[in-house]
Order: structure tokens, then C-alpha cells, then sequence
């Protein structure tokens, strides 16, 4: 081999060497690191928010984590609110009609401690640099989990609390904030939850503007106001809803840092391991215990078989003489 050539391969083993151990790196990695996965019906849930019931209000949401890990921190949701024309006998000087069908987007996390061991270059008394560090030692309340995210709804609404009424359709996008707390754990390994948030956007729009006509029974138009956006936000929903989970998986779980869930596998990665390997030694004595019983009926049956084959044998020499 020439010069020029040797060089070329030694040039290509160095380029493809690092390639080669940090694949073999990942690997190994995943391997050490198996995280908990979760199942389809560990990624749903139901909530119903109670404060729309007290408006008499009907309403039921899904969410479903994108993510099947349990440090999955991403979910999409989409919800449903109807109320409309309920039947009355007169015309009520009080209206509340909502029909609304929405969507939104969630992202969980906790809040977690900082000390100086963990940030040090932040300092104790910088405030600021404690807030958005994510370097933390543990987190600093288990039983709370925190969400923002972004919704879009789509609503008719008719209402008319004081003088003036408004009937119209709604485009609403915003932000949404609020907090999870864990109330009880079925036998089933369901879970119930109370989410305690709001949600806060702009809204474009197109009304009638009305009031209550008591002589004629009636609601006369009064203005009518083509789409346009208001200058103020607007509440779009205040919840105290009810969450009911799904699967086996209570919130506690889920939203994890994923070094708590590397650091909690490779903890108890020894007691995984016996238990896998207890169970595929059950699994050997078993077929090996059928094995054996198997070889113990056949050879019973081959000797029960060949005594009575001999007995039949001597039977019919007997009949001959």
C-alpha cells in the first residue's frame, strides 16, 4: 500500500471513529435508561369544569398527552359548552346561551428548590437567576403540578344580565394558566384531580345589541355590530374543574423532569433486573417441570402399553393351543 493511500484511511478512521463510540454511547445510554411508558389509556383524561355547571352550564373536555413517557410535559385538549334556548314559557328578562367548542394546547411542569450547591454562579440574592434556572435539587412541591398553554375557541352567545343584551358569534384565542392538585386514587388505578386555572385572549366578534321588551314579550334589535376585535381582553374561562384520569398513572407521575426518571430507573435498575430474571427462571422451571412430566407420562404410558400388548400377546397363544 502507497503512502497517499494510508493516509486517506487513517484520515477516514479518525473521521468515523468518533461517529462509531458516540452511537454505541447512545445506545448503551437507552439501554441503562429505560424510562416508564405509558399506554393510550394512561394519555387520556376527562374534566368538567364546576363553575360552568353552576352557570348551568354543560360542558366536558378531553385531553390527550402527546408523548407517551412520563416526562412527557405536552398535551392537546378539546372541549365542548352548550347551553342554548331552553324552553320557557314566557320570555326571561335574564339570558345566559353559550355554545362553544375549543381547543388548547398544555404544557406541565413543577416548581422546584434552588440552593447555592445546585446554582452557584446565580448567587443566593439573585432573584432573577433563581427564577429561570432549571438547575434545581428537587422539587419543591410534589403535590402541585403547574400548567400554561394557548387555546382558540369558537362560541355563540346570547346574554343579557342587566338593560342591554348581546347575541353574536365569537372567535377567542389566548393564554391559559392554572395548577393541578391530586385529590383521590381509584382501586383501578383511575386518579381525580382539581384544576384550578384561567384563561385569558383576545376576541374577535359580531353582535346584536337587545333589551327585554316585557309589554310585547320580545327582544328588539337595537344595534348590530359587523366582526371586529375588542380593544380589552377578555375572560374567556374560569375553572375549578374536576379531572378524571384515565389509566394508571396519577399526575404525581407524570410531567417528571427526565433526571428523576433516569436517576429513579438506574436506582432501582438492580431490583429490575433480579425481578426480570426471577421471572424468566419461573418461566424455565415451568417448561422444564412440563418437560419432565411430560417424559414421565410417556414413559408410563410406553410400559402400561407394552404389558398390555404382551398380555394380549399371551392371551391369544393360550386360545391357539
Amino acid at each position: 500500500m502507497n503512502a497517499p493511500k494510508t493516509i486517506i484511511l487513517i484520515v477516514v478512521c479518525f473521521i468515523l471513529l468518533p461517529f462509531k463510540m458516540n452511537a454505541q454511547f447512545i445506545v448503551e445510554h437507552k439501554q441503562e435508561n429505560k424510562p416508564d411508558t405509558l399506554s393510550l389509556a394512561d394519555r387520556l383524561s376527562l374534566r368538567t369544569n364546576t363553575v360552568d355547571w353552576l352557570l348551568l352550564i354543560p360542558n366536558l373536555h378531553f385531553e390527550y398527552e402527546i408523548g407517551n413517557k412520563n416526562w412527557n410535559r405536552w398535551s392537546l385538549g378539546l372541549g365542548v359548552r352548550y347551553n342554548w334556548q331552553t324552553k320557557h314559557s314566557f320570555k326571561p328578562a335574564q339570558v345566559y346561551n353559550l355554545a362553544e367548542v375549543r381547543a388548547e394546547v398544555r404544557h406541565y411542569w413543577r416548581t422546584r428548590q434552588t440552593d447555592s450547591v445546585y446554582i452557584p454562579p446565580h448567587g443566593k440574592h439573585n432573584y432573577w437567576g433563581k427564577l429561570i434556572s432549571a438547575r434545581r435539587s428537587k422539587v419543591k412541591h410534589p403535590n402541585t403540578t403547574y400548567y400554561r398553554g394557548a387555546f382558540v375557541s369558537l362560541s355563540k352567545y346570547s346574554f343579557l344580565l342587566t338593560k342591554d343584551g348581546y347575541q353574536g358569534k365569537a372567535l377567542t384565542a389566548g393564554f391559559t394558566y392554572g395548577i393541578i392538585k391530586p385529590l383521590y386514587v381509584f382501586s383501578n388505578g383511575h386518579s381525580l384531580d382539581l384544576d384550578l386555572g384561567v384563561s385569558v385572549g383576545l376576541c374577535y366578534t359580531q353582535y346584536n345589541k337587545y333589551y327585554h321588551d316585557r309589554e310585547s314579550d320580545c327582544y328588539p334589535v337595537t344595534e348590530r355590530k359587523d366582526w371586529h376585535l375588542l380593544h380589552y381582553p377578555v375572560l374567556s374561562e374560569a375553572r375549578a374543574a374536576l379531572v378524571y384520569r384515565l389509566g394508571k398513572y396519577p399526575v404525581t407521575k407524570k410531567y417528571r423532569w427526565r433526571y428523576d426518571v433516569d436517576l429513579a430507573f438506574r436506582e432501582n435498575s438492580n431490583t429490575i433486573s433480579e425481578e426480570i430474571k426471577k421471572e424468566k427462571d419461573d418461566e424455565k422451571l415451568r417448561i422444564k417441570s412440563m418437560g419432565d412430566l411430560q417424559r414421565i407420562f410417556d414413559s408410563y404410558y410406553n410400559r402400561e402399553y407394552g404389558r398390555c400388548l404382551q398380555e394380549a400377546q399371551n392371551q391369544g397363544k393360550e386360545g391357539k393351543q
